[in-house]
């Protein structure tokens, strides 16, 4: 964080910026859209946090067939946190920006890197199942080497630097830590790659949901832009939920509670 906030402005100035300008760039997108992108990590480092003590209680019994079944739901999980807001920001990011930092710039940031919520979340909760079964080493090694991706993408655009190389780079970052942290789990437990149809669909019904978010928001125009963002929000998330439903990404499982019938006394 530290190298990205002395480079980076250095970049935006020698792709003509003033100083001025390179650190308002760095402030609207870092220091403003970022916090809004790393929201759904709250939910994922929530679920990592039961996740941590039951994948190293199962590793010391060498339960691998339970490490895998619950490796594979908490990616599905990260992917389904992720996939409910991509939406939502890439559509309402620059209203939403507007409303909370009254900076547009930041909200095209947000826009823009929206669909790098779904390698942000899995990059996480995989970096934890790494911690989990003793691979923290490998964890640092993988999250350092998907960092040299923001400068390879720094170097390539040298000249032509912007927000939108920014976001570029911190979405090939995340990318290439998910794929070698995936690699390592795979090498450690033996995991299936059964959740990745599961991915990708998910990352297909989001193209449809962020048109019919478009769409509200664009209907929603003149309420107050508070409320649009809520109409907005909300309804996307139905929207997608409603079509992983139809498309049968995930179902509703009832869950049903049997009772113990307690046995008569009979007195002799």
């Amino acid at each position: 964080g530290s190298i990205t906030a002395l480079i980076v402005p250095k970049l935006f100035v020698w792709s003509g910026y003033t100083l001025s300008q390179a650190n308002a760039l760095l402030g609207s997108s870092v220091g403003m859209a970022m916090p809004l992108v790393y929201i759904p990590i709250t939910l994922v480092s929530s679920l990592a946090f039961v996740l941590i003590p039951k994948i190293s209680n199962d590793l010391t019994s060498n339960n691998y067939l339970k490490i895998n079944s619950s490796i594979t739901g908490a990616i599905k999980f990260a992917c389904i946190v992720a996939c409910c807001l991509i939406p939502f920001f890439s559509a309402c990011g620059r209203l939403l920006c507007e409303v909370v930092y009254d900076n547009s710039q930041s909200g095209e940031f947000l826009s823009f890197i929206a669909f790098a919520l779904l390698p942000l979340t899995i990059e996480n909760i995989t970096g934890s199942i790494l911690n989990s079964l003793d691979m923290e080493m490998k964890n640092f090694i993988n999250g350092m080497i998907g960092y040299s991706m923001m400068w390879v993408v720094a170097i390539v655009s040298i000249g032509n630097y912007s927000i939108f190389a920014l976001g570029t780079g911190f979405a090939l970052s995340w990318t290439l830590s998910a794929i070698l942290n995936i690699r390592c789990i795979i090498k450690k437990t033996g995991l299936s790659l059964s959740f990745i149809p599961f991915v990708l669909k998910n990352l297909i019904l989001c193209a449809p949901t962020v048109l019919f978010a478009k769409n509200m928001l664009g209907i929603c125009k003149n309420f107050h832009p508070l409320l649009s963002l809520l109409i907005s929000g909300f309804t996307s998330v139905v929207f997608f939920a409603l079509l992983s439903f139809i498309f049968s990404s995930f179902s509703f499982t009832k869950i049903t509670v049997k009772k113990k019938k307690k046995k008569a006394k009979t007195i002799a």
